[in-house]
């Protein structure tokens, strides 16, 4: 089954990783500045999106409750360097499906996306 991913990720080695992971099953989308996730959200319907919490955004998920917010339907998986226990709580109470802790494997992000 083909799904349709828009991955907000900046690093080009994380990118690299996504494309070899997906390669040949998935069609993916890579759009690194917030307000281009949302024009993107508003012209194209995704099966999924991977979300990258950046340093700066903390346990707040801003970017998320926004997603949550305008496109509640979607389903969003939240990528982070952070294990704090306070973050992934708030990512997953604002509606993200799964929380993965970078670094991960290609195993392990293509499980969650099968979920």
């Amino acid at each position: 089954m083909m799904f349709k991913i828009l991955i907000s990720e900046q690093d080009q080695t994380y990118q690299d990783f996504y494309k070899k992971t997906f390669h040949g099953f998935n069609k993916i989308v890579f759009k690194q500045d917030r307000e281009k996730i949302f024009s993107e959200l508003k012209s194209n319907h995704y099966d999924l999106i991977i979300l990258d919490l950046k340093k700066n955004e903390g346990p707040s998920c801003d970017t998320l409750k926004r997603i949550k917010s305008e496109f509640p339907d979607s389903t969003v998986i939240i990528t982070s360097l952070t294990e704090k226990a306070e973050t992934v709580v708030k990512a997953l109470k604002t509606g993200a499906v799964d929380f993965i802790t970078k670094p991960f494997s290609a195993e392990r992000i293509r499980f969650a996306v099968q979920q």
